[in-house]
């Protein structure tokens, strides 16, 4: 039990010389000065006009889609006599 105990101070007692790290002096420095001389990025105005035209290009296959997907008047007013020929023939006269 001794010996359990004698380990565990010592493992405790290990961490009593250790000094906290230093950072050096002159990295806060260094990194501003990196961020500041680093060049500015701008995108080319041809890849703005190419993305432009793509995205008009897909809503404009979108509104085609959905205006062909759509049923027309003619096919409604089909599907609306259909609809009452079958409720005319299917209802019951209760009275």
């Amino acid at each position: 039990m001794e010996q359990k105990e004698q380990w565990i101070n010592e493992a405790l007692n290990s961490l009593n010389g250790i000094k906290r790290p230093e950072g050096n002096p002159y990295l806060h420095t260094r990194i501003m000065e990196r961020l500041n001389s680093a060049k500015r990025q701008t995108v080319p105005a041809r890849m703005i006009w190419i993305t432009t035209c793509l995205l008009l290009c897909i809503s404009i296959l979108n509104i085609f889609t959905i205006h062909m997907l759509l049923p027309k008047k003619e096919q409604k007013n089909e599907l609306y006599q259909l609809s009452s020929e079958l409720i005319h023939k299917n209802s019951f006269n209760y009275n």
